[in-house]
């Protein structure tokens, strides 16, 4: 099962699951209840991949068009908790040049803490 939550006001979407394995069809499901969610204030997604073993690779072109639409927005994809296995698919594909991987979700939100302090500072 995997769930998708919402924080700071709406800004902030989470991605996180209890599968062990991101096959094909998970991955459609993923990829059509993001399409169905009210993204209009999202700029910023974590997706969090705590306990996944293995991505289907319509999985790895989902996390890649959440990366293109969050930089579009002037936000930031984060993908945490990745499992040595997937980070080197992921380079592979050569994701890990474009995507910002971390190995936890605490360090995922500071680091949009940070950013979004270093964004309210170059407005001041």
């Amino acid at each position: 099962m995997f769930k998708f939550k919402y924080e700071r006001n709406n800004t902030l979407l989470i991605f996180t699951t209890d599968e062990s394995g991101l096959c094909e069809d998970v991955a459609n499901e993923v990829e059509q209840e993001f399409h169905a969610l009210d993204r209009s204030k999202v700029h910023d997604v974590i997706i969090n991949l705590t306990g996944v073993r293995f991505i289907a690779s319509h999985f790895a072109n989902w996390i890649m068009l959440v990366h293109l639409e969050t930089q579009r927005k002037g936000g930031q994809l984060i993908v945490c908790s990745v499992c040595e296995h997937i980070i080197e698919l992921l380079a592979r594909l050569h994701f890990t040049s474009t995507v910002v991987i971390v190995c936890d979700e605490l360090t995922a939100r500071l680091l949009l803490l940070l950013s979004d302090n270093e964004k309210t500072a170059s407005t001041v």
